[in-house]
């Protein structure tokens, strides 16, 4: 799929409802992005002196977890946002895009706010490719963080994880989703809603009782078509790999099932010694070792689900092997994309760390 990305510069003085005070009221300031079209405003001091952003996501869970019509403007503001200048490059602001799905870009000059960036990114086709997002899992690694709060619900750069992996999947032409829920799915399913807000079709695989990484995958038998595929993918990942790539990869090696693979760095803290019975024969120090993993992305034929006859709980690393035994075309994909996973405790705190920075 062919795509385009547009960058337009836009004067403050052009565009109406894009900034606010911030003694202004919170349903006010809702109502300025509600009719501003962009779900984010830009908070200024009277010296027009940009203080920082805040998007519609921040008001909205701001009051739902406070329940409290009363909180300030000033409390919410995002203080440290991406900024740019009249000079910026085009690579410069793509990769603040790129990185943190951010469309629009604040222009300063010595603070003073002039404007901002709009990223558009264009696509010439709709992909006919369906995607599944595993959302049903309990994230008991993450405890205390998901006690009250289901692990696709939290928080990355002041917006949910599977806001992100929605939005990247808008962008590339994917407009068909599927979220497999369990734990605390009502929260998922009030948040996320129908997917109209992004502009996609979002349907909902609701498991009575867990039925592990892969056995959501019974009930999309019947939604494929036999030449359809759909792209799996666990709700723990943050990832900007080029999707369409992936389908194309998978159907150009004629797969059943493609496993996404990356490339993984294990350090050795130590000095590692060779010999020959007891003969010393030399020494390496702390010598890394490379290998793939899975990435936790693949993508499904409808012929690699026949092995699911009935409702069963099975997670996706059995059924990968239940269908190796039986011949189905297994191929790996090895990307070079970012890809972060926060499935546990650490890796969580210092994502939450790095993007903090």
């Amino acid at each position: 799929m062919d795509t385009e990305i547009v960058i337009n510069k836009i004067s403050i003085k052009k565009y109406k409802n894009i900034t606010c005070s911030q003694t202004e009221n919170i349903l006010d300031v809702l109502n300025k992005i509600n009719n501003n079209g962009k779900r984010i405003i830009f908070v200024i001091d009277k010296n027009k002196n940009l203080i920082g952003s805040i998007s519609d996501g921040d008001i909205r869970r701001s009051l739902l977890n406070k329940n409290d019509k009363t909180i300030t403007i000033k409390s919410i503001i995002n203080k440290k946002p991406k900024v740019s200048n009249l000079s910026s490059t085009f690579d410069y602001l793509f990769n603040i895009y790129l990185n943190n799905k951010f469309e629009l870009i604040p222009i300063t000059k010595k603070n003073k706010l002039l404007g901002f960036y709009e990223i558009l990114q264009k696509f010439n086709k709709i992909t006919s490719n369906k995607v599944l997002i595993m959302a049903g899992g309990f994230g008991k690694r993450l405890m205390p963080f998901t006690k009250k709060t289901p692990k696709p619900l939290l928080l990355i750069n002041s917006r949910p994880l599977i806001e992100h992996l929605i939005l990247n999947f808008k962008e590339q032409g994917f407009n068909e989703i599927i979220i497999s829920i369990h734990y605390k799915s009502q929260l998922i399913k009030k948040y996320i809603g129908n997917g109209q807000k992004y502009g996609v079709k979002i349907n909902y695989i609701e498991e009575n009782e867990p039925l592990g990484t892969a056995g959501s995958l019974y009930f999309i038998k019947k939604q494929l078509k036999d030449d359809e595929n759909i792209i799996v993918i666990n709700s723990d990942i943050q990832t900007n790999i080029n999707f369409n790539k992936l389908i194309k990869f998978h159907n150009k090696n004629k797969s059943d099932i493609t496993i996404c693979t990356k490339n993984y760095e294990i350090k050795n803290p130590y000095g590692v010694i060779h010999s020959k019975n007891t003969k010393f024969l030399s020494i390496e120090e702390k010598p890394n070792h490379y290998t793939n993993i899975n990435a936790g992305i693949y993508v499904i034929s409808k012929e690699a689900l026949k092995i699911l006859k009935r409702k069963i709980k099975i997670d996706m690393t059995n059924f990968i092997l239940k269908n190796k035994k039986i011949n189905v075309n297994i191929r790996c994909y090895n990307f070079n994309e970012n890809w972060k996973e926060f499935g546990t405790l650490d890796k969580f705190e210092s994502l939450i760390n790095y993007n903090d920075q």
